[in-house]
């Protein structure tokens, strides 16, 4: 479940990161498009937040 907790956060960015390469039809120049972007950020965004989560969560866990 650690190993999870851990990997979780980078898989999420991954899969959002194979979509959008797969909805450019995988041309590097249509990644820098507005839409494009804008979803590569919100996934970072969402890392963080994902991350956070998981480390608030273990740390209620423990207390």
């Amino acid at each position: 479940m650690k190993f999870l907790k851990l990997v979780s956060p980078y898989l999420y960015v991954l899969m959002v990161a194979f979509v959008v390469f797969h909805n450019t039809d995988y041309q590097i120049e249509r990644l820098i498009q507005a839409p494009y972007v804008l979803y590569i950020v919100l996934a970072l965004a969402s890392f963080f937040v994902i991350r956070s989560v998981i480390q608030h969560s273990t740390d209620t866990d423990h207390s």
